[in-house]
């Protein structure tokens, strides 16, 4: 019975994880796109 409960428990953390996984890595992309534009526009002036 506990074994059940633990394994709902995992998936569900496991979900959450994911989900927080996949807008951390946008917010990331985004500051490495803004990071890269400023690295670039750099040289033009």
């Amino acid at each position: 019975m506990e074994s059940i409960v633990l394994a709902i428990v995992a998936l569900f953390l496991l979900i959450i994880g994911l989900k927080i996984a996949k807008k951390a890595i946008k917010i990331l992309l985004f500051i490495g796109a803004i990071i890269l534009g400023l690295y670039l526009l750099k040289d033009f002036f």
